[in-house]
């Protein structure tokens, strides 16, 4: 669709507002409904060849609009529970149960020690040296510690 400015004072407008190119007031080129809906919330559009307001959504128009912004803006509310979330969820022993020394020695040559570290880091295990963190990610089985391991 073509916009027109119905803005008072910009009936002539030339020139670029945002990206879409308007002379004498109509957009040069079609308009997706995205930006015409974006430059309608900062001055007032219409349709071009039917005069309709743009702010003007029919109830599916809107529906999907506020979806949208609803999976695009997460409420404060949510933020703030899934920070809760995180915080409170508590590493998981099985990992470290899940392994024998084999299978970490294995990690360790397949990805070296940033594959080890991916289980350290549910276990809260911190570690600059291979063997050390093989140790100590066996020495933790059954307890899920706040340990650094140098």
């Amino acid at each position: 669709m073509k916009l027109k400015i119905a803005e008072p004072g910009y009936d002539t407008f030339t020139g670029a507002f945002g990206l879409v190119q308007f002379e004498n007031g109509v957009s040069v080129d079609h308009v997706s409904m995205k930006d015409a809906f974006q430059l309608s919330a900062l001055i007032q559009m219409v349709d071009a060849e039917t005069g309709d307001s743009i702010s003007m959504l029919n109830g599916d128009e809107a529906d999907r609009l506020a979806t949208a912004r609803v999976e695009y803006y997460p409420s404060v509310a949510e933020v703030e529970a899934q920070k809760q979330n995180a915080e409170s969820a508590e590493p998981s022993v099985e990992v470290a149960q899940a392994y024998t020394r084999e299978e970490l020695e294995s990690i360790a040559d397949k990805e070296g020690i940033a594959g080890l570290r991916k289980i350290g880091d549910a276990l809260n295990l911190k570690g600059t040296s291979v063997a050390k963190l093989i140790d100590a990610i066996l020495a933790n089985r059954g307890s899920a510690p706040n340990t650094e391991v140098k």
